[in-house]
This record gives structure tokens, sequence and C-alpha cells, in this order.
């Protein structure tokens, strides 16, 4: 089982992750990518983003925009990587949709105290597609730093200026390296997009750690 760990050290190689803490695909591939960062001892910056805006800079549709055959094959996909996951998952949870800025800032704020914020995100991530819950409710939030043993005042961090400036950041750095859509992960630069790309991703750190290149 993954635990929470100090998110500083060593930084040979890093994973730039882009991400909604509401995306279904995210939810699927954020253990696999985790367990990869930690064979492979590299660590992760994680970028949650508002990816509704991305969306509207990139051409991207909303869920209920898309044709319905589209939304249909999502559905379909889904339940096939659940399956390879062996992840439960609430193919149409109630809360899919709503604010996202404290969750998204409860990320950041944990990352900000120099603790790796996996554990965190896996749990809202969680607690949305296979809990049904409310992520945008600050009591489903609490409930998850009393289990992770986190100080309840990263709730209120969450949506201080600062972070929730930290959180537009993100959005915008995620646009301008045409991001379009989560969850997506930089390995010296290189994108990939979903998280069935994440064997490319494995062989990218492979690859930079042979040869000794950190960018």
């Amino acid at each position: 089982m993954l635990k929470l760990s100090p998110a500083g050290g060593p930084r040979r190689v890093q994973i730039e992750y882009f991400y909604s803490v509401s995306s279904p695909f995210t939810y699927l591939g954020h253990i696999a990518l985790a367990t990869i960062a930690a064979r492979h001892g590299v660590t992760i910056r994680h970028r949650p983003s508002d990816m509704r805006q991305v969306f509207a800079a990139t051409g991207g549709l909303l869920l209920h925009q898309r044709h319905p055959t589209r939304q249909r094959y999502r559905l379909l996909e889904l339940q096939r990587w659940a399956r390879r996951r062996g992840l439960p998952i609430a193919l149409e949870p109630k809360f899919h949709s709503g604010a996202r800025e404290q969750p998204s800032g409860l990320v950041i704020a944990v990352q900000r105290q120099g603790i790796d914020p996996i554990l965190v995100s896996e749990a809202i991530l969680r607690a949305c597609w296979a809990e049904d819950r409310d992520i945008s409710a600050p009591d489903v939030l609490l409930e998850i730093l009393s289990r992770l043993g986190l100080d309840a005042s990263l709730l209120d961090a969450a949506l201080t200026p600062d972070i929730q400036a930290e959180y537009v950041r993100n959005t915008e750095d995620a646009i301008k390296a045409d991001v379009f859509g989560a969850p997506a992960y930089f390995v010296n630069g290189e994108m990939f997009w979903g998280q069935d790309r994440l064997d490319f991703v494995e062989e990218a750190i492979i690859n930079a750690i042979k040869s000794g290149d950190s960018r």
C-alpha cells in the first residue's frame, strides 16, 4: 500500500502531472502512475488544473456536448479500464460536475507542505468515481484529511488567494504546454496524454534515467 511521504528530495527525473480532480481516466491511472514513479524512484509534480478552461482553449467539448456515440463509447472504455485496473467505478456519478476549486486547492496545499499529495488526490478521485460522493462538499474533504492523518486547516488553506492563484497558473501552463485533456504527463518536456499511455511514460522515465537527462 502506498504511504504518505515527503514531496522533496532528489529530483533526477520528475513527472509533471496535469489532471482534473474529477476526471475518471485520471482516477483509473492514478495509482498506476504512482506505482511507476515509486518503482523508478522519481517524483511527481502534481498540477491539478481546470480542464473546463483547457477544453475551451483547445476546442474540446464537455461531456454533455459530445455526440451520443462518443458518450456511449466513453462508458465502454471506462468499464474496460476499471476491469483492467481492478478498480470500482460509478459510471455516471451524481456529483461529476461542480466546483473544483477547493479539492484542487487541497492537493496544492498539501504539496506546498512538503507532503506527497498522491493519497489525497487518490482519495478525492475515489470519492467521486467509486463512492459517488460530492467532492466539493467540505465535510467530504475533511473526512479525507482526517482519514489520512492530515491537519484540517489545509481545507481552509485550499481556498486562499495564493493557492487558488497556483491553480490558475496550472491551468494556464497546461494550455501553454498544449495539454488538451486529462490526465497528461510530461517527462523531460515530452507529453503523454491518457492513462492508457502509461507504458510510454515508464519507457521515457527509464530512458531519462539511463541517459542522466533530468530536464
